[in-house]
C-alpha cells in the first residue's frame, strides 16, 4: 500500500507538506486495485462511505464556490484520479466589463482623429504660409534693360548733348 496525497485550497497561512503553502493536505493509503470514492461537502469534510476522513487543515471554497485541488502524490503510475462531478471552471464576464472595453476603444478612436485632423490643417497652414513668405521677400524687377550700375539711359545722355547754348 502507498500513499494519495491530495492537496486543496485552504487558508493562505496554511502549510502542510508535502502540500504547497495555502493549502490543506489529505492523505490516505490505497492498495494496488483498489477503488475509492470520496465525497467532500461544502464544509469541507470528507466521507467515505459512512466514515469521515480526517485532513491536515481545513478545506476552503473560493468566493465564486470553486475549488482549489492539486494531485501531489500518487502511489503508482496506474492510479487515475477522476472528479466524477467537477467541471472547469470558466468564468463569465461581466456585460459592464464589455462595455466599458467598448467605450475606452471609441474615446482613443476620437482622440486619434483630433490629432489627425490637427496635424493635416497645421501642414496646410504651414505650406499657406511658406508660399505668402517666399512670394513677398522677392523684390520686383523692373523689365531687363542694359543698364550697369544705375548709370542714366543712353537716351537721356543724348538729349542732353543735343542742346544748344546760345550765348549773347
Amino acid at each position: 500500500m502507498d500513499d494519495l496525497t491530495l492537496c486543496f485550497g485552504s487558508s493562505p497561512e496554511a502549510s502542510y507538506q508535502p502540500c504547497p503553502l495555502g493549502f490543506a493536505r489529505f492523505r490516505i493509503q490505497v492498495g494496488a486495485n483498489d477503488k475509492m470514492r470520496f465525497t467532500i461537502n461544502r464544509q469541507g469534510e470528507f466521507v467515505e462511505g459512512s466514515l469521515w476522513l480526517k485532513t491536515f487543515g481545513s478545506v476552503k471554497f473560493n468566493d465564486d464556490g470553486t475549488l482549489n485541488i492539486m494531485v501531489v502524490q500518487l502511489p503508482d503510475a496506474k492510479t487515475t484520479v477522476t472528479l466524477s462531478n467537477a467541471e472547469i471552471f470558466v468564468p463569465e464576464k461581466q456585460v459592464d466589463d464589455i462595455v466599458r472595453k467598448k467605450k475606452s476603444n471609441l474615446g482613443t478612436v476620437g482622440i486619434v482623429t483630433i490629432i489627425i485632423v490637427l496635424i493635416v490643417v497645421g501642414v496646410i497652414v504651414g505650406i499657406f504660409v511658406w508660399c505668402c513668405i517666399t512670394r513677398t521677400s522677392k523684390p520686383k524687377q523692373p523689365p531687363e534693360s542694359n543698364q550697369q550700375d544705375n548709370a542714366p539711359q543712353p537716351q537721356q545722355f543724348c538729349h542732353q548733348t543735343q542742346s544748344k547754348i546760345v550765348v549773347k
